[in-house]
């Protein structure tokens, strides 16, 4: 590469310098100076197609290199959209068993309230007034009082054969009971 550049200048300023002195001796001398630099791209010649040949060779090397990354990078994201696709897949199915968790237990809540105003509207129609309610307590259990009352005075004042105790009288003492 060094080469090829100090002969393009040496050619540029061989060519100023043969423009600027009309002097065929001069002339001569930058012929002899042209014909040698001929000769010299010839002998450099192979050095250039080398050098042309390693540039050309790091240049495929670099794009390779490139496309090489870029294709490994292409399948490191190809990779993270699949694992993103999974973990979103089954975030949205989480959700939607959350979702219909709630649903559920909403729907239990509304139909737990429907049976307790169902039970509250039977209960209703026999029980119609608390005050109502209250006064056939008092009522029944003052007639139950009533009559169990009534039964115990007459089982008491009805005769019975069998007495709860027995008095034996026909039991003597031979001496005198002590005091």
């Amino acid at each position: 590469m060094k080469n090829a550049v100090t002969t393009v200048i040496r050619r540029a300023s061989l060519e100023r310098l043969s423009s600027l002195s009309p002097n065929r001796t001069s002339s001569r001398e930058n012929l002899t100076e042209i014909q040698k630099e001929k000769e010299e791209p010839r002998s450099l010649r192979p050095n250039l197609i080398a050098a042309k040949k390693s540039s050309q060779e790091e240049e495929a090397y670099q794009k390779g290199f490139e496309d090489g990354v870029k294709m490994k990078i292409s399948k490191d994201l190809g990779k993270l959209r699949e694992q993103q696709n999974g973990v979103s897949s089954s975030l949205e199915e989480i959700m939607d068993k959350v979702e219909q968790v709630k649903q559920e237990e909403e729907e239990d809540i509304k139909n737990s309230d429907q049976l307790r105003q169902a039970l509250m509207t039977k209960i209703k129609m026999f029980i119609p007034n608390k005050k109502e309610f209250g006064q056939r307590i008092r009522y029944t259990l003052a007639g139950l009082i009533f009559a169990f009352a009534v039964l115990t005075a007459i089982v008491t004042l009805m005769p019975s054969n069998v007495s709860a105790v027995e008095i034996v009288t026909d039991v003597r003492h031979h001496a005198v009971p002590p005091l």
